[in-house]
């Protein structure tokens, strides 16, 4: 920017350049100008004064520039075939509202389009987790998505995953079935160990804060039984909750098949 301009930029991105070559413009004013296009582009210029100082400025420093600021390309087929590295930088202006704000409605919106989808067909829809710096966005959506599209209490459209290694995967669980509770919304639960170990403790080690996850592998599936009891009992007294268990661990299926047949 300096080498263009010759003066640093201004701090908003805004400001036009305080030094602008005009000198070469006013001749072209003063010029009987045969050529339409090298005319219009001066009319051009003299209705829009600024832009044309600023166009004329670049224009006389960038070799791919015509006067009035548009691209001109160059024919380079003569030229041998060369590698460069072309650099740029820019500043996004945004308004008044976040690009995270912006997205997570847009998310909203998508994920509500294929709730309304899957009800419509009459098949579930399990929303996956993932890390805990995304997954608070990804509850609300999940529960407000339930809110809207379970309707049938015998088969929840909408399962949110819960992560049993994470410490606090117990209580968010039953503090999410006790909501669905009291509004009497039924829901929907998966129910996993979680994949996202290696992330978690860089994230947690670069804020200088403790892993969500579970110190021992031994406390994780204390975690996931816990929460498997718990859902199959709710299940299995017919309140309007769906349970999705996936595991791959022989021991976690071992007290799941009592359950199934102590229900029959």
């Amino acid at each position: 920017m300096q080498s263009i301009f010759g003066e640093e930029p201004s701090t908003d991105g805004f400001t036009l350049p305080t030094k602008t070559d005009f000198s070469e413009l006013k001749s072209l004013e003063s010029t009987k100008l045969e050529n339409p296009e090298l005319r219009s582009h001066v009319e051009y210029s003299q209705a829009k004064e600024i832009p044309a100082k600023v166009a004329c400025d670049i224009s006389n420093k960038l070799t791919h520039v015509g006067i009035s600021g548009e691209a001109q390309m160059v024919d380079v087929s003569s030229k041998d075939n060369t590698k460069r590295t072309a650099l740029a930088c820019c500043i996004v202006v945004l308004g008044k509202r976040d690009v995270v704000s912006v997205l997570l409605e847009a998310s909203h919106g998508r994920i509500q389009d294929i709730c309304q989808k899957c009800q419509e067909s009459n098949v579930p829809l399990l929303i996956d987790a993932e890390d805990t710096i995304l997954q608070p966005a990804i509850d609300y959506m999940a529960y407000s998505s339930a809110i809207l599209f379970n309707a049938d209490k015998d088969r929840p459209i909408v399962y949110n995953t819960i992560q049993a290694y994470l410490r606090d995967a117990g209580e968010r669980l039953h503090l999410a079935v006790s909501e669905a509770e009291k509004e009497n919304v039924p829901m929907g639960f998966k129910l996993v160990r979680g994949a996202y170990m290696s992330s978690e403790a860089r994230l947690a080690d670069s804020l200088g804060c403790k892993s969500p996850i579970h110190d021992t592998i031994q406390n994780t599936h204390a975690c996931y039984n816990n929460c498997m009891t718990f859902l199959m009992e709710k299940a299995s007294n017919g309140l309007g909750f769906g349970v999705v268990l996936a595991t791959h661990n022989a021991d976690s299926g071992q007290p799941l098949n009592l359950i199934v047949k102590e229900s029959e």
